[in-house]
């Protein structure tokens, strides 16, 4: 996903998350010296990726968003050769 142009003024959004994804967020945040808030935003917009992939390949409506359930239907397509940015 194309990172945001510098003239794009960033929102602040907010979302309620299981005590223990933030914990999980705080320590990779910090093993790797970046801020939480950093990783946190690169995570949802790799998330979003998928997303894309999932609605371009006309699926995303087959999960809830599950972690679980994403992998099983990733591991089911070959999504390799799709280029979610091309119409």
């Amino acid at each position: 996903m194309p990172r945001p142009k510098k003239d794009n003024k960033m929102v602040q959004y907010t979302i309620m998350l299981d005590p223990d994804i933030i914990k999980e967020i705080k320590a990779m945040a910090k093993n790797n010296d970046m801020p939480p808030a950093a990783l946190a935003r690169n995570l949802l917009m790799t998330g979003l990726d998928d997303a894309r992939l999932f609605d371009k390949a006309g699926i995303l409506r087959l999960f809830s968003g599950g972690k679980k359930q994403i992998e099983k239907i990733k591991s089911q397509f070959n999504f390799d050769n799709i280029d979610i940015f091309k119409d």
